[in-house]
């Protein structure tokens, strides 16, 4: 077990492959919703790339050799088959046992910086069980533990729910200690661009990616384009 660094897994669909950000191209266009995802995962391999003591992966959710293929700079793992219970259960289990602590986010929250990341690992390393960063939508951004977590569990939360972080949470305080991050936004609808834009603008000169940087140009290109 590598007990030097923490696994952090970005779930990902493949483009090509897989429909993108289905309910934000439904309440905008699908254009709009495969160059944000696209930005975003630009966001995330900046992001990863620049932290230290972590080793990266991407959970891709298709088999195909191809879409393996279409994800660079760090190793793929497949979310394997079944629902996202399922997919995270096969993802942290695997982890868990090659790391001992595991971080799995969301390619849809781009506004995630160095020092978030951070935070999670010394909440970790001071014996904290399990963090989760809540969503606006009552969803979650991030899950993070050092402690086994049963694929029961997983199979039992109700995903894409306005009370799946908190069913989440307090399954996993049954299990041990938890603390939560800021809520964030998540995005999947067009009204979640504009929130992610004022979050985005909160961030320190200092602490912003470049990627980062090019996501606001672009929000502000869209959003002024529908208004």
């Amino acid at each position: 077990m590598n007990q030097n660094k923490v696994a952090i897994a970005v779930f990902v669909k493949t483009p090509g492959f897989s429909p993108l950000k289905t309910r934000l191209a439904v309440s905008w266009n699908r254009q709009g919703a495969d160059a944000f995802y696209m930005l975003s995962c630009q966001s995330m391999v900046e992001l990863l790339r620049s932290a230290a003591d972590i080793q990266p992966f991407w959970a891709v959710a298709e088999t195909e050799p191809a879409a393996r293929d279409f994800w660079p700079h760090f190793p793929v793992l497949e979310q394997g088959e079944g629902g996202l219970g399922e997919r995270l259960s096969k993802i942290y289990g695997a982890l868990l046992q090659r790391f001992g602590q595991v971080v799995i986010i969301g390619a849809d929250a781009p506004q995630l910086v160095a020092a978030d990341l951070q935070l999670v690992t010394e909440k970790l390393q001071a014996g904290v069980d399990f963090v989760v960063g809540p969503a606006r939508d009552g969803g979650f951004y991030l899950l993070a533990g050092q402690r086994p977590i049963s694929a029961k569990l997983f199979r039992s939360i109700a995903y894409s729910e306005p009370t799946t972080g908190a069913e989440l949470s307090e399954a996993l305080q049954r299990l041990g200690s938890l603390e939560t991050l800021a809520t964030k936004v998540d995005v999947d609808e067009f009204s979640d661009l504009r929130i992610l834009q004022t979050e985005l603008l909160a961030i320190a000169d200092s602490q912003m990616l470049t990627a980062q940087r090019q996501m606001l140009t672009w929000l502000d290109e869209s959003i002024n384009s529908v208004s």
